[in-house]
């Protein structure tokens, strides 16, 4: 999926070749080239990056239809919350969950930017305290279930046949077979390691709404 962008047309409008711009960014030509070809997604700290070097806002940089918004579905599901753990509950599904609470609008282009689709995001609830304080209770998290492989590391949602939990996942190097060790931000949690086969993995979490 293309991710269209004014890059190219900004840095030519600042007379700057791409090696010049590459440098201001710490980069290279071929990295900013596919940026601007829209092959590469351009991540906020991209966009933070390119901006500076040009002496624009971030937002300058996306396309003219940048304020088109699609609703984002907040379901009715809790991640993190005390289960009974005497016995287990049937598999719930963020993906195919169809109890919406209310639905979110978000900006199309950013999400295609920092996820590369819109149709696969889900919003759900964080209760429980095992990922505070990177995640509090109360806080909204975004979940891409499309992304449920945990390489590069990552945080995750993920079913343990009790509930919903928010884990830190990231693959052991050269296992056989592969194996996952699975970390809380919360230092009261231990740490431990699965099979890759074991894991029901939802969705990898890609932002949050928090109160401040």
């Amino acid at each position: 999926m293309l991710m269209d962008n004014r890059i190219l047309e900004l840095r030519k409008s600042k007379n700057l070749t791409l090696a010049q711009l590459a440098e201001k960014t710490g980069s290279t030509a071929q990295q900013i080239g596919r940026l601007e070809k829209g092959e590469r997604r351009l991540t906020t700290d991209w966009m933070e990056k390119i901006a500076s070097a040009l002496d624009i806002l971030p937002e300058d940089l996306m396309t003219p239809n940048h304020g088109e918004r699609v609703m984002i579905p907040e379901i009715a599901m809790q991640v993190g919350q005390d289960t009974d753990k005497s016995t287990t509950q049937p598999r719930a599904s963020v993906a195919e969950n169809k109890n919406i609470l209310t639905e979110w609008a978000l900006p199309k282009q950013l999400l295609a930017n920092q996820v590369g689709t819109d149709s696969t995001v889900r919003i759900i609830q964080v209760m429980g305290d095992s990922m505070q304080p990177e995640f509090n209770p109360g806080d909204r998290v975004m979940v891409n279930t499309a992304d449920r492989t945990p390489s590069p590391p990552g945080v995750f949602v993920l079913w343990d046949g009790f509930g919903l939990i928010i884990k830190r996942c990231e693959m052991v190097p050269h296992s056989t077979p592969p194996r996952v060790i699975l970390s809380s931000a919360n230092t009261n949690y231990k740490t431990y390691e699965m099979d890759v086969s074991e894991l029901d993995i939802q969705g990898r979490i890609v932002g949050k709404w928090q109160w401040t």
